[in-house]
C-alpha cells in the first residue's frame, strides 16, 4: 500500500502540472487577444510591397498577385527565374498582359 506522504507528493505533482499547463493557455491567450501578433509577425509586408495571393502550380513554380503602391501584378515564380505576366492599376478595369 502506498502511504499517505506519497500520495500527497503524487496529487502536488498533478496539481503543479495542470498549474503550469494552464499558465501557458492563459500567456497564449493574452497574447493573442491583447498584443495582436498577427499584425507585427505579418510575414506577406514588406513597406510598400504585398503578397495578395499565392497559388502553386507544382512543387517549383507558382504564381503570385502582388500588390505595389496602386497596381496589382500577376507573376510566375520558379527556382530559377520571376516573369510578369499581367498587372493593372487598383481601381481600374483594364488590364495589360500577355496576349
Amino acid at each position: 500500500m502506498a502511504d499517505a506522504s506519497t500520495l500527497m507528493i503524487f496529487v502536488r505533482m498533478i496539481a503543479s502540472l495542470g498549474a503550469v499547463v494552464g499558465l501557458i493557455f492563459a500567456i497564449s491567450w493574452f497574447i493573442k487577444k491583447y498584443l495582436k501578433p498577427d499584425q507585427w509577425l505579418n510575414k506577406n509586408r514588406v513597406g510598400s510591397l504585398r503578397i495578395v495571393e499565392t497559388m502553386p502550380i507544382d512543387q517549383k513554380k507558382k504564381l503570385m498577385v502582388v500588390e505595389w503602391e496602386s497596381s496589382k501584378l500577376l507573376v510566375g515564380v520558379s527556382e530559377a527565374s520571376i516573369h510578369l505576366l499581367g498587372s493593372h492599376e487598383i481601381g481600374s478595369t483594364r488590364e495589360s498582359g500577355i496576349s
